[in-house]
């Protein structure tokens, strides 16, 4: 129902008004009349247009008609005392467009009470989600989608009607039923996602591409969660006034009929249980276990935790993109993962005790998109996810650092590196160091030599020629080496013990450099 208020608000967003008394704001209106009837015969919630000639013309008791006054050119015509309701404009105007304007905002208004009446019903009536979108599509008169924060698409009002869509992103969409990561990228999703998501209200997304069309977009919220969108593509007809409203009312049912029937979280029920083992909510296995059993997930006895992130994200900031484009391609490759993005790192929940095949499976993926992954050590008890968490971003930071050509970085690899960082965060890691090698680091510095790089090197391979040919060096050079160090700091480069002692050393204050494979 529009009232006397409302209707006033609307007719200003075409004209500038002049003097405006609404007493009864919240009466309604359900009429436009062009001039003043015939017979004095006064219809009730009625807006008549009329001339300031014709204000005396008005009865007194007309509490529920809403005068549309029109000024003749310059008049400052007094409005009578005993007129309850006008507004009068501040510019004369040809009084049949005012009409179709008045007339367009009451269609405008049947329309919305229309969808509000039918898209109520359907919940009343409990009716599933298709039969929601459907009825949607219909007051809509276009064909629409729902998809979640993945982009991947749940749900058609009407799948064959927009396989006719000149379209790159929907005919992607319908082919592989979510956003590819080089449209992702092409259309600029990374910055479309937050927009959809801080936006309250359905918007028009305007195309500045040629196989792009203009889209009407609401987000859906469950539980005070960002869960998705609805897109309405202009198939049928352009949008017109009242589409936002409508598909507004739309959004409110949806994300009211997903929270009663938990749709929602059924979705994405992997997902949230592991951003509450990430957060500590969960704090032992048998809860987890009650949980995701009403989900009819039974977790297993053998995990890894493997974080995905762009191989150039450390050097460059002009190739940001969104991990979100590949979560979904890697559905198609692991169909059993379990996944969760924090910031640009994807998080997957590998359910194995054979790691090795599912990297193998893998590597070439991460080739292809320049991604690069790092793996934590095997584990048992669902619990320790959080830990493994930062454990396989860690391994991945040290191996991109260490060795940036490689796809897959495993923790039996990178141990000990992360052994050394792991001291760092917690004590002054040189307290765990050999004197004599600090005094070997102290020459280099000093005389500008690498003996420290030289022995690291030479402890690795345990073989004066690979070593000497892994620095591009002669052997004899290398031996030379070899007793320098041995004259400076007094090891011996053959007892185990000591070995061990010079190795770590070498990796705590080397830790960020050399390792070989």
């Amino acid at each position: 129902m529009l009232s006397f208020l409302s209707f006033m608000q609307k007719l200003s967003a075409y004209h500038a008004l002049k003097k405006e008394s609404i007493r009864y704001p919240d009466s309604p209106i359900f009429h436009v009349q062009n001039n003043l009837p015939v017979r004095e015969t006064f219809t009730e919630a009625t807006a008549y247009i009329i001339h300031s000639d014709d204000c005396l013309q008005i009865p007194k008791d007309n509490q529920n008609i809403l005068w549309i006054i029109l000024p003749n050119g310059t008049d400052d015509t007094e409005i009578p005392d005993w007129i309850e309701n006008y507004v009068m404009l501040a510019e004369p105007t040809i009084q049949t467009e005012l009409t179709f304007q008045l007339q367009h905002i009451l269609k405008v208004e049947r329309r919305i009470e229309e969808a509000h009446y039918k898209l109520s019903q359907c919940l009343i009536n409990r009716k599933d989600v298709n039969t929601i979108l459907s009825t949607g599509a219909e007051l809509l008169e276009n064909p629409l989608f729902l998809s979640d924060t993945s982009t991947r698409v749940l749900h058609w009002s009407d799948l064959n009607e927009l396989k006719k869509v000149d379209d790159e992103l929907i005919q992607c969409i319908i082919k592989h039923n979510f956003v590819t990561s080089d449209l992702f990228e092409k259309y600029d999703y990374k910055t479309l996602l937050p927009n959809i998501e801080q936006t309250e209200h359905a918007f028009i997304e305007h195309s500045n591409y040629q196989k792009k069309k203009e889209r009407l977009i609401v987000k859906i919220v469950i539980e005070h969660r960002y869960f998705g969108w609805i897109v309405v593509i202009p198939q049928k007809r352009p949008f017109e006034d009242g589409d936002c409203q409508i598909l507004d009312i739309l959004a409110n049912v949806l994300s009211l009929e997903l929270e009663r029937n938990k749709i929602g979280f059924a979705l994405s029920y992997r997902e949230n249980l592991l951003f509450e083992l990430i957060s500590g909510r969960i704090r032992n296995q048998e809860e987890f276990n009650l949980r995701a059993k009403g989900f009819g997930w039974i977790p297993g006895e053998h995990f890894y935790t493997m974080a995905i992130g762009f191989r150039d994200a450390y050097q460059s900031d002009n190739q940001e993109r969104s991990i979100t484009a590949y979560k979904n391609h890697l559905g198609m490759i692991y169909p059993t993962y379990k996944a969760v993005c924090i910031g640009n790192i994807l998080y997957l929940l590998l359910e194995t005790e054979d790691l090795e095949s599912v990297a193998n499976n893998l590597d070439n993926f991460f080739q292809t998109y320049h991604l690069a992954a790092g793996c934590s050590h095997h584990f048992s008890n669902i619990i320790e996810f959080s830990a493994s968490v930062e454990q396989s971003l860690e391994i991945l930071r040290i191996g991109m650092k260490q060795n940036p050509r490689q796809n897959i970085y495993r923790f039996q690899e990178y141990n000990m590196p992360y052994l050394v960082s792991t001291l760092k965060k917690y004590s002054q890691p040189n307290y765990f160091c050999l004197p004599e090698i600090l005094r070997l680091q102290a020459y280099d510095q000093e005389f500008g030599t690498d003996y420290l790089d030289t022995l690291q090197t030479y402890l690795f391979f345990r073989n004066v020629i690979t070593a000497a040919n892994h620095l591009h060096i002669h052997r004899n050079t290398m031996n030379y080496r070899i007793q320098k160090i041995i004259e400076i700091t007094g090891l011996k480069l053959t007892e185990g013990e000591d070995l061990y002692k010079i190795w770590l050393s070498c990796l705590i204050l080397g830790v960020n450099g050399f390792c070989p494979h």
